[in-house]
């Protein structure tokens, strides 16, 4: 798999945060776009490091501007042709082994359903 495999608009269906479920109504904010190893969520701007070929894909995601600028956050990914499933460690516990977001981890699990390609594809 290459980083070219995750381009387009995904939306969020469900996401998870140490064992919590995210309000529904806060779900649109998670909306994220992956361009040629480019990402974007809301103000959150940086790249996408393709780390291991999986599976899973073991993804690193470099801030480059807003709330995560300057920061590199370990994550996993599994992609089929309509959803996309990130596991993201948001503490300092190192990159996650499997899709699960237990109480008291700092570990986001989102599953994204794909929406469209992006413009010129």
């Amino acid at each position: 798999m290459t980083l070219a495999d995750f381009d387009g608009t995904w939306i969020p269906r469900r996401a998870t945060l140490s064992g919590q479920t995210f309000p529904e109504e806060m779900l649109p904010g998670l909306a994220l776009v992956l361009s040629g190893g480019d990402y974007a969520v809301g103000d959150d701007r940086g790249i996408v490091r393709l780390m291991a070929d999986g599976p899973p894909v073991a993804l690193d995601l470099v801030g480059q501007s807003g709330p995560n600028a300057g920061r590199t956050i370990a994550a996993i990914a599994v992609r089929d042709a309509e959803t996309l499933q990130l596991c993201y460690e948001l503490g300092d516990a190192g990159r996650p082994v499997e899709f699960t977001s237990p109480p008291g981890a700092m570990r986001l699990l989102i599953e994204f359903e794909f929406v469209g390609e992006l413009p010129g594809r």
